[in-house]
């Protein structure tokens, strides 16, 4: 569904007027937020379990908007960033990009391999591309050529469906819901730092996608997206972040394995990504439409995970089915994504339920700094944790970080 182009404070009413009234009030908890030796602890198991693309690409986000808040887009005057960067500052960051660069195969066009996904390499594109606009030696074009190669695979390789759709794999047409975090704010970030006609063209190409991606997974009947759709065995189900390899049975057996797949925290958090690069990379008459639609498909989201949302501030894997698995992970990202809009609208929707799913998240990493209780690797043995839930502590951690702070403004 598409908003008018109607002024931010009457959207955000309307938003208000529909949603809150629809949102069970839960039990009002303050978090404290983690102490520095633990988000390190956290941190740490997050850098020593990546290994996939999109691992790294989402810890590299991470650490910008846990280290470095100046130089993620979720920042006000973060675009463009300085040309010259601080000794020592986003030194992670950077680190983790010129990986990516140097190990990138002679000849391809992704960042890295995607192992059959046309989007998970694009996730390391804003590390990339921050890495070009600060790089000292002005002469290496190292970088900007392999950005370059990502976005031209984008754009003109990856197979396309109906509408220029961009498919999530490449054997086939096929949406996933992952693909909203790894690839529109790759193109809208490149398009941001562009500038300028062809650049405002590809902040409307990411905007466009996620339209697209919108429209074929969405289901407006109880405010969730779907997994995933179009392809071989589209799975309808609407999942916080992780996925069985193969389905329960309708015994309600569980299979022995669990891969760590993304869906409802994913889009909400790549939605906002856009958003907020939107915000502040270009001039707000340009974008009012598109800034409004993502305002609005972000509080779906969240509208239709908080109404399931268990007693003790948890979310499940499965989140309309209360047979699901407590998820902290998925838990963890949707409340970061909760605050963040908070800050971008001023207007403070679900922070309860957020304050809550925070008190839970944090509660469930032990002393050695390991999220316990998530679904991202599930055997037989129990839970145990991964890469990319041990990052969404540091963008929870980040996240509400940067809401206390906001109310003190």
């Amino acid at each position: 569904m598409f908003l008018s182009a109607m002024p931010l404070h009457i959207l955000l009413v309307s938003l208000c007027m529909t949603m809150i009234s629809c949102a069970r009030q839960n039990r009002r908890v303050e978090p404290s937020i983690l102490s520095n030796d633990a988000i390190q602890n956290v941190r740490g198991h997050a850098e020593e379990m990546a290994s996939t693309s999109w691992e790294y690409g989402v810890l590299m986000q991470g650490l910008l908007e846990l280290e470095w808040p100046v130089l993620s887009v979720l920042t006000p005057g973060s675009i463009p960033p300085p040309s010259m960067l601080e000794y020592g500052e986003a030194a992670d960051v950077i680190n983790y990009a010129t990986q990516v660069v140097a190990n990138k195969s002679a000849g391809t066009l992704p960042l890295a391999d995607g192992h059959g996904s046309t989007a998970d390499p694009a996730s390391l594109g804003v590390g990339v591309l921050l890495a070009n606009w600060t790089r000292p030696n002005s002469s290496d074009i190292s970088f900007a050529q392999a950005a370059a190669d990502q976005l031209e695979f984008l754009l003109n390789v990856a197979p396309r469906g109906a509408h220029g759709v961009i498919s999530s794999i490449d054997s086939e047409v096929q949406l996933v819901a992952d693909f909203t975090y790894m690839v529109p704010p790759f193109i809208a970030y490149y398009g941001a730092l562009k500038g300028g006609k062809e650049g405002n063209a590809l902040i409307q190409d990411a905007y466009n996608q996620i339209n697209l991606y919108h429209d074929g997974l969405y289901d407006a009947n109880v405010s969730l997206w779907r997994h995933q759709a179009n392809g071989t065995n589209p799975d309808s189900g609407h999942w916080a972040t992780g996925e069985p390899v193969l389905k329960r049975t309708l015994s309600i057996h569980m299979v022995l394995t669990y891969i760590d797949i993304v869906g409802n925290a994913w889009a909400a958090a790549g939605m906002l990504r856009v958003m907020d690069t939107i915000n502040n990379a270009c001039d707000a008459e340009d974008f009012v439409l598109e800034r409004n639609n993502l305002i609005h498909w972000i509080y779906e989201v969240l509208d239709g995970v908080w109404k399931q949302q268990g007693e003790n501030g948890t979310l499940y894997n499965y989140i309309d089915n209360d047979l699901g698995l407590s998820d902290s992970s998925a838990t963890a990202l949707l409340a970061a994504v909760t605050y963040r809009m908070a800050i971008a609208t001023g207007v403070p929707l679900y922070i309860d339920h957020a304050n809550n799913a925070t008190t839970l998240v944090f509660d469930s990493i032990d002393e050695d700094g390991w999220l316990l209780n998530t679904v991202a690797q599930f055997t037989l043995g129990g839970h145990t944790s991964s890469s990319s839930a041990q990052t969404f502590v540091l963008l929870l951690q980040s996240a509400y970080r940067d809401y206390r702070a906001s109310l003190k403004v």
